[in-house]
């Protein structure tokens, strides 16, 4: 390509991927349309993924009226009205949506079961382990975590230490900051992203040396088993390296994420066993989210027996911890949640 023509092939190059995206939300627009009840529905496997985390479908029970809710967009959003997809989703007349999550669960979970004493003493002190690794990662300091901003915190900080946590190379850290940079604002090089993955040698052994263990239980005996009992096996290739780097990436993460989702799965039933129908209705788990609706008056009456049940203590390793839990709610429509 001669240099007089890349201003055109880049503008030629935006205007198809806006074709694509614009043509790709129409789809997602046209889908989510109400069955004959006013309410769009989602079918929910609780066996459909290898974590335990529930799959969403379509069905043909509700024709129209039915559509995968876990594909609509929740951080693109953020970035790009086009993507608010969620501004139609609205509470049923005189009822609330009420949205649950555990705060920073999988890094909890990491923490905990990699027996990691510097991630375990910063999320017992209430410090904010993004901030710190932004502060690492920024200045050397992780005592300056307090000076981190959102944008880094969001970027550099979760990013570094979600993925980090499960052994993913400096490439990918790399491209996983800067794909969000219309979001954040924040990019990087690969001279920081390098750095993002040299502070898990330097800062937290522990979980370096919990990764060698799960390689090591991953390529012997093809299972890992999580905090609460669950055996899984793996079946893939372990032929070449790069298969079997695959294998133990995917072990690492298993254990983290099949807690959550075990964990997230125990409250969800208990709150539909003990307050479906009644003060609640159970909607929906989705990305580790329950979402439930209610009625005005019982708003900080769900918000604390949600809590409750959610907020109950686990054990790893001998320890004992609680997962806090963050609740929110809307009047309006599922993309403006707000906390209670």
């Amino acid at each position: 390509m001669k240099k007089a023509d890349a201003p055109l092939a880049r503008a030629i190059i935006t205007a198809s991927l806006d074709v694509t995206k614009r043509t790709k939300m129409r789809s997602i627009y046209e889908g989510v349309k109400p069955a004959s009840d006013g309410a769009v529905h989602s079918f929910q496997n609780p066996a459909g993924t290898e974590t335990t985390r529930f799959s969403h479908s379509s069905t043909w029970l509700f024709d129209p009226g039915s559509y995968n809710l876990a594909t609509l967009p929740k951080k693109t959003a953020l970035a790009d009205t086009l993507f608010r997809v969620r501004d139609v989703v609205v509470p049923h007349p005189g009822r609330l949506l009420v949205a649950a999550d555990y705060s920073r669960a999988e890094a909890r979970w990491c923490a905990y079961i990699a027996g990691d004493e510097a991630r375990i003493s910063l999320q017992e002190s209430g410090t904010d382990e993004y901030r710190v690794f932004a502060a690492l990662v920024k200045w050397d300091d992780g005592e300056r975590w307090e000076e981190i901003d959102k944008a880094t915190r969001n970027s550099i900080g979760k990013v570094g230490v979600l993925s980090g946590q499960y052994q993913v190379g400096w490439r990918t850290l790399l491209n996983s900051v800067n794909d969000d940079y219309e979001l954040h604002g924040v990019a990087i090089n690969a001279r920081t992203a390098k750095k993002m993955e040299a502070i898990w040698p330097e800062q937290f052994p522990q979980t370096v040396l919990w990764w060698r263990t799960v390689e090591d239980a991953v390529l012997t005996h093809r299972f890992t088993v999580n905090p609460f009992g669950r055996r899984r096996f793996y079946f893939g290739r372990d032929d070449t390296e790069g298969a079997r780097r695959s294998i133990v990436r995917e072990a690492i993460a298993d254990g983290p994420q099949s807690a959550n989702a075990i964990a997230l799965n125990g409250a969800l039933r208990r709150l539909y066993d003990k307050y479906d129908p009644g003060i609640l209705r159970i909607l929906q788990n989705v990305h580790d989210e329950i979402l439930l609706d209610c009625d005005r008056d019982d708003l900080d009456e769900v918000a604390r027996v949600v809590r409750e049940e959610m907020e109950q203590p686990f054990e790893v390793n001998g320890r004992e911890f609680i997962i806090p839990a963050d609740v929110s709610y809307t009047e309006t429509n599922w993309s403006e949640m707000r906390g209670v």
